[in-house]
């Protein structure tokens, strides 16, 4: 694994694709944006393109990352 910029950039993006395939099992998880190009800054977002997965709502402020966290919560108090 890389270091540096590269190497926290690489966590980042290892704990994205493992948040999405845990819930939406895509066929392929695809970066793009200027992380893609190569050019993403410290705070530059993290652009990803889904494919295989059908989305029922797409809206801004992350409403489906609440959704999925939501599912996690009432997961983890089911078990208790």
């Amino acid at each position: 694994m890389g270091r540096g910029k590269e190497g926290e950039e690489e966590k980042v993006i290892a704990e994205i694709v493992s948040t999405i395939t845990a819930y939406l099992h895509p066929k392929r998880i695809l970066l793009v944006g200027s992380r893609a190009r190569g050019r993403g800054k410290r705070y530059s977002d993290f652009d990803v393109a889904l494919e295989g997965v059908t989305m029922t709502h797409r809206g801004g402020g992350g409403a489906g990352i609440e959704k999925m966290k939501a599912t996690e919560s009432t997961e983890d108090t089911e078990g208790k």
